[in-house]
């Protein structure tokens, strides 16, 4: 085992101990001195470290947790609007293409011309004959069924062969 010198100072002294925090190999004389300049670091950690501490034991977490959910709930409901109305400007943008492709169709036939060939209606007079018959008899043929109906006083309206 090789022996080497003290690092602080260029100190010729012998080391006889390695700081684990800085891996510095140190002589007895120096080794207090070494102490109490780690010390002085660690008073402000361990300071900080208790006022984090004291912070964390005040916080009530039941208390955080009703309120974050609170908000998250919030944030929910703001998505929920956010994506309804989305869905209404999504809506309403297709509306208004649709109003505008109408339009557009609405104008092309306001500037089509037509070319419309009408013809007079011509009524031909021999298209339609009327004979006039004098004798009715010989056209009606004589009734199959004579339904006496005098004893009824009730007026009939209709009847056929069932009732």
């Amino acid at each position: 085992m090789s022996q080497s010198t003290c690092t602080i100072n260029k100190c010729k002294r012998i080391s006889r101990v390695l700081c684990h925090c800085c891996n510095q190999d140190i002589c007895l004389l120096h080794l207090k001195e070494h102490y109490d300049k780690i010390i002085l670091q660690l008073n402000p950690l361990t300071d900080e470290i208790n006022t984090i501490d004291n912070r964390l034991i005040t916080i009530d977490i039941k208390e955080l947790i009703i309120e974050y959910c609170k908000q998250l709930e919030q944030w929910q409901l703001q998505q929920i609007i956010i994506n309804k109305i989305d869905k209404q400007k999504n809506e309403i943008n297709l509306i208004k293409k649709e109003i505008y492709q109408f339009n557009e169709n609405l104008n092309t036939i306001e500037h089509t011309s037509f070319k419309i060939n009408i013809q007079p209606l011509l009524i031909n007079d021999n298209l339609i004959e009327i004979d006039e018959k004098s004798d009715l008899h010989s056209i009606l043929s004589l009734p199959f069924k004579i339904i006496d109906f005098s004893e009824i006083k009730s007026s009939i309206i209709a009847t056929n062969d069932q009732y």
